[in-house]
């Protein structure tokens, strides 16, 4: 009986760590993905940036054709 026990803690003791880990992985990729979509961000700022100095450019050119 005292073998059983040992074993389900064991058993018990394996799964919550198990689950522990699963949330670090959680929170890992949490992390991740924020750190993404501020990159998104601040691509899709910089493609605004050079798109409005592309169209300045054309605009320029036009005018001094």
């Amino acid at each position: 009986m005292s073998s059983a026990v040992e074993q389900q803690s064991a058993v018990a003791d394996n799964i919550n760590s198990q689950l522990l880990e699963v949330a670090e992985g959680a929170k890992e990729t949490q992390k991740a993905s924020k750190s993404s979509l501020q990159a998104s961000y601040d691509l899709s700022d910089t493609v605004k940036e050079v798109n409005s100095l592309i169209n300045r450019f054309n605009v320029e050119k036009r005018v001094g054709e």
